[in-house]
């Protein structure tokens, strides 16, 4: 089981942009940061997302991702597909930017909900009630919660 989940987060992790992730979640917060605060941030969203959705891997089993369509304007496109299981259908599309000779992910809408629309409002309310310190420990904080979650499994 841990040879496959570190499959599957290798491949994720060469096809999502998170850096671009990271400054869409932060909208304008992001440019008031300085260039190491930044890579911090973009590597401990990384480290969230990816222990958020590892801990839920398990649950994973028997679906299949059937493509439905696409549509580009520009640099940017979306991949309409759906997760298809014999209980569940779950609309997946991906956001996608052309960046440095390929197409990387940059959002990840599940079942009409974007990640990085519902992080940005839940980023933006954290950092207006504190800080950005104080989103980043909280980031920290669930992090390492998700992470001991994996581990003890």
């Amino acid at each position: 089981m841990e040879e496959r989940r570190q499959f599957v987060k290798q491949a994720v992790n060469r096809l999502f942009d998170y850096e671009e992730m990271g400054k869409r979640t932060l909208g304008v917060q992001w440019q008031n940061l300085t260039t190491a605060e930044q890579e911090e941030f973009v590597d401990l969203f990384q480290q969230f997302l990816s222990n958020s959705y590892e801990s839920r891997f398990e649950e994973y089993s028997d679906e299949h991702v059937q493509y439905l369509g696409e549509r580009q304007k520009g640099d940017f496109a979306e991949v309409r597909t759906v997760l298809k299981s014999n209980k569940v259908q779950v609309p997946l599309d991906f956001r996608l930017l052309w960046k440095s000779g390929q197409w990387w992910a940059y959002d990840l809408v599940i079942d009409g909900i974007s990640l990085v629309k519902n992080s940005r409002a839940q980023f933006t309310r954290i950092i207006q009630t504190s800080s950005y310190k104080g989103l980043r420990e909280k980031l920290k904080t669930k992090t390492d919660l998700i992470n001991d979650v994996v581990l003890a499994r």
